[in-house]
């Protein structure tokens, strides 16, 4: 009889760094198994981000981040763990694109004339 016992999750899909424009949506994807897969498992997938001051993100494969602006910009890091062995780790870049305005006023000439 062959017993296997599960290991640690290590990450298999790793979550791709992304460019997007300010104002729309940006996603990652984070997926991760142990070896041998074991279906009996919890599997948890956090996320968080570099410097994030402990912001508080939504467990689960998918980060999605809504109506991005310059401040959500940065490195985000995908954590999957079984509560077998050391978690496993991954990072991706989200940098976002500000959107400039670029206004031209027309300056009125008047001419004066002199005698």
């Amino acid at each position: 009889m062959l017993l296997l016992f599960p290991g640690a999750f290590s990450i298999i899909n790793f979550p791709q760094n992304v460019t997007v424009n300010q104002t729309v949506s940006a996603s990652f994807f984070c997926n991760a198994t142990s070896y041998p897969p074991h279906q009996a498992l919890a599997t948890h997938i956090s996320w968080s981000k570099l410097g994030g001051n402990g912001k508080v993100f939504p467990t689960g494969q998918h980060l999605i981040l809504q109506n991005v602006s310059r401040h959500e910009a940065g490195t985000y890091i995908c954590k999957a763990e079984n509560g077998l062995g050391l978690p496993d780790t991954a990072m991706a870049v989200l940098n976002v694109l500000r959107k400039y305005q670029i206004v031209f006023r027309q300056q009125k000439c008047t001419s004066f004339y002199f005698t």
